[in-house]
């Protein structure tokens, strides 16, 4: 996260695009399940669940 917040030329933009997803990932640990089934999870609409797989393969990667 410190990378990407310090090393970018945008880094305004960037800390909120790494934050939301930092909670995005420790969020879904206490929602309830009928509120995270209401989520589509995407960036466009063809994608749904899109997002769940960024969440899920950043969480893995970084040991969240």
């Amino acid at each position: 996260m410190l990378v990407a917040v310090n090393d970018t030329p945008d880094n305004g933009t960037i800390a909120a695009i790494v934050g939301a997803a930092i909670s995005a990932a420790h969020v879904t640990a206490w929602m309830p399940v009928a509120w995270r089934s209401q989520l589509l999870g995407r960036t466009r609409e063809e994608n749904d669940g899109y997002v769940f797989t960024l969440i899920d393969r950043a969480a893995a990667r970084f040991a969240m």
